[in-house]
């Protein structure tokens, strides 16, 4: 809806809302459709907060954006302990 209206203020408000829940997927479409380019510190930070939620998946995405396969791996590996878990 901002993207449409070229409303850069709410995309900006839509990526903050996203960094703060740990979603790459709402942060990924306010990125696109901002004039504002994306920065690695910013993917990285949501990883971190997506770490803290628990949100494994977005967490990979976020370090693989931010370029971090330190980071990537982290999450894979909780990823793996958490799916391993449900298994078992």
């Amino acid at each position: 809806m901002f993207s449409l209206a070229s409303h850069e203020e709410g995309l900006e408000q839509l990526k903050a809302l996203a960094i703060e829940q740990g979603d790459s997927f709402l942060y990924g479409l306010a990125a696109k459709r901002s004039e504002r380019r994306e920065s690695r510190e910013a993917w990285e930070t949501l990883g971190k907060k997506a770490m803290e939620l628990k949100k494994f998946t977005h967490a990979m995405r976020a370090f693989r954006k931010a370029d971090q396969p330190e980071l990537v791996k982290a999450a894979e590996e909780a990823f793996k302990e958490v799916v391993s878990v449900d298994k078992a």
